[in-house]
């Protein structure tokens, strides 16, 4: 059964993120993902395009799947209950970290083991980026929205 609008989640989520970025608009779609043989799901995804200088692999990507919303950024993602909090300001909300990555207030990093992929997180510092999880890496690629956090290294 294939349903092809999406939640009324999906929907409030859009007109929040373009109420904040009305600029965004040519760039969300529905898409839809099989979930079983008898079930299919729709829901709205963002696909923002990324300054050069940032030199991602993936851009900033916003979903609303699974009554959450996703935001991706490189090799990282994070999941998230709401938008934004009308009410007060909540720095968990997708709102804030999305902000918080277009101003370079925040980058992400991911580790590496040679050519395999260990795991990624946020980081504010990029002087200390040990992971705040346990894994063996040999190397960390720190990615920001203008390239300013940007960094490709070999730890040794």
């Amino acid at each position: 059964m294939v349903d092809l609008e999406p939640n009324q989640f999906s929907i409030k989520v859009k007109e929040r993120i373009l109420n904040d970025f009305p600029e965004w608009r040519n760039y969300w779609k529905i898409e839809t993902k099989e979930l079983t043989k008898e079930q299919d799901i729709s829901y709205i995804i963002f696909e923002i395009p990324t300054p050069i200088k940032a030199n991602v692999d993936s851009d900033l990507l916003i979903y609303t799947m699974d009554e959450e919303i996703t935001v991706c950024f490189d090799y990282y993602h994070s999941h998230f209950d709401d938008w934004k909090n009308s009410n007060d300001y909540d720095g968990n909300m997708a709102y804030y970290f999305v902000k918080n990555i277009i101003m370079e207030k925040v980058g992400v990093i991911s580790y590496w083991q040679d050519y395999k992929w260990k795991g990624s997180s946020q980081i504010i510092d990029i002087n200390n980026y040990q992971p705040g999880f346990k894994t063996i890496y040999n190397r960390i690629r720190i990615r920001s929205w203008n390239g300013s956090f940007n960094i490709d290294r070999k730890i040794v």
